[in-house]
């Protein structure tokens, strides 16, 4: 198991626990250990849209886009967190 692996598997183990600056930290080093696997920086994006940090989600998700081969998928994950992210943006204007 691979460096990357390994500090995504911690990620994922604290990300389930909804212990966040954990999974963050964990994801982070995963993607400094492999910058070139998209699934460490989509779970960055997701360990940051859980702690409601969706700036750092969506540069995250960016680098998941940039990073990501499948365009058919990357394309859906964009629209899926565009419309999330539309919908807490409502929520706040709305107050």
């Amino acid at each position: 198991m691979s460096r990357g692996e390994k500090h995504n598997q911690t990620g994922l183990q604290f990300y389930g626990d909804w212990e966040l600056e954990k999974a963050v930290a964990a994801f982070r080093k995963a993607t400094a250990a492999e910058p070139d696997n998209p699934e460490y920086h989509l779970n960055l994006a997701r360990a940051f849209a859980r702690s409601s940090s969706f700036d750092e989600a969506i540069q995250a998700l960016g680098e998941y886009l940039r990073t990501e081969t499948d365009a058919q998928l990357a394309s859906r994950y964009e629209r899926l967190f565009s419309s999330a992210l539309d919908d807490v943006e409502s929520a706040l204007i709305e107050g």
